[in-house]
């Protein structure tokens, strides 16, 4: 009879579905290795305002080479907005975080007004493992060389993420700069306070490691507080920072903040060896700790009452502040090629299919 047989082919053909389907996972694992990662969340609210009030929304994106998202939480007359951006450039990798955030006020804001009014933003971006391979003529040099930097006009072709979530509705005297790089600000008169939850906070930690090398590239912290327009808790390599504050040639009451150019540290790292760059760029406004849980309402900013600003200084514009802090990581284009490396785990499982592979053709091909 050919029973036997059959089932020899049957249960090398159900070997071989195994190391496919085992194929199949190692291969969506290693596709999504988490080597640039960025997260954010929204939040507004007002008092008394219909359903769903508050509102909040977040993100986690993780990717190989290069990680964007852009979100927003919308109210009636209450909004935020949060976006960041993470990218693998060819020469190093490009990092930013930035959001806004307003409220209407009347004569924009009609009754009922469901005051007060409260909103929040944060955005993360962090990571990455990479390797620098020599691309350039000649024998390679042992190191190539990193540098560190916040540039002034931000980073060519990487502006922020923001435009994916921007409706024509929104007020042009907060759009976002052009270039990723900067504050806005709207309503400030210098008289009327705003709530600390309009406080844009900064945090920006570099470092790398590559064996038992460790250099600390950049760290440092700074406040914005757009309703007196000064800037505090400057840190590290913010401290002694000169921001440039303009006013808006269109709009009264509206201003933008503009950064030098702030280099940090360098780094040399060995061609061909991975080594890790830990940059992390925080930004928010509303929540420097980093505490903000939409399952937790104490963590929640304090409603705001803005009724006092329908009067003629303001003249009704909307109130909120915004921006994007990003920074460079880089290193000589025309020598050297920069690459992620995946995570260890999927390394792993890259081998253990592998092996199985193998495993399967020598077993099958016995059976034969």
């Amino acid at each position: 009879m050919n029973i036997q047989p059959n089932a020899s082919r049957f249960v090398g053909f159900f070997r071989g579905t195994i190391v496919v389907v085992g194929l199949l996972v190692f291969v969506l694992a290693a596709s999504s290795a988490r080597a640039v990662v960025i997260n954010g969340a929204t939040y507004a609210a007002e008092n008394g305002g219909p359903a769903p009030n508050p509102t909040s929304k977040s993100y986690n994106v993780g990717n190989l080479n290069s990680a964007s998202a852009s979100i927003r939480s919308d109210v009636v007359y209450s909004h935020a907005q949060s976006w960041a951006q993470a990218t693998l450039t060819g020469s190093g990798v490009v990092k930013s975080s930035g959001g806004r955030g307003w409220v209407d006020v009347p004569p924009t804001a009609v009754p009922p007004l469901y005051d007060g009014k409260s909103n929040l933003w944060n955005a993360y971006a962090s990571g990455t493992t990479l390797v620098a391979n020599y691309t350039g003529p000649g024998a390679p040099p042992p190191t190539a060389t990193f540098q560190f930097q916040i540039p002034q006009n931000g980073v060519p072709g990487f502006n922020s993420a923001s435009s994916a979530t921007i409706l024509p509705t929104d007020p042009t005297q907060l759009t976002p700069p052009s270039n990723g790089q900067g504050l806005v600000l709207s309503g400030s008169n210098g008289s009327l306070a705003f709530p600390s939850f309009f406080d844009v906070f900064v945090q920006v930690d570099a470092t790398a490691q590559q064996g038992a090398t460790f250099v600390n590239l950049f760290h440092g912290t700074f406040t914005f507080d757009p309703g007196m327009r000064t800037f505090t808790n400057q840190t590290g390599g913010f401290a002694g920072v000169n921001f440039g504050i303009t006013p808006d040639p269109v709009f009264p009451n509206t201003f933008h903040v503009s950064y030098p150019t702030i280099n940090g540290g360098s780094f040399d790292a060995a061609v061909g060896v991975p080594f890790d760059a830990n940059i992390n760029v925080y930004a928010t406004m509303g929540d420097p700790s980093q505490s903000f849980n939409f399952g937790k309402p104490s963590t929640y900013p304090n409603p705001y009452d803005f009724t006092p600003y329908n009067n003629p200084l303001t003249n009704g514009q909307p109130v909120g502040a915004g921006g994007t802090i990003t920074t460079n990581f880089f290193t000589d284009p025309s020598k050297f090629t920069v690459t992620a490396v995946p995570e260890p785990s999927s390394l792993a499982l890259a081998a253990v299919g592998g092996l199985g592979m193998i495993l399967a053709m020598r077993r099958r091909s016995r059976s034969r």
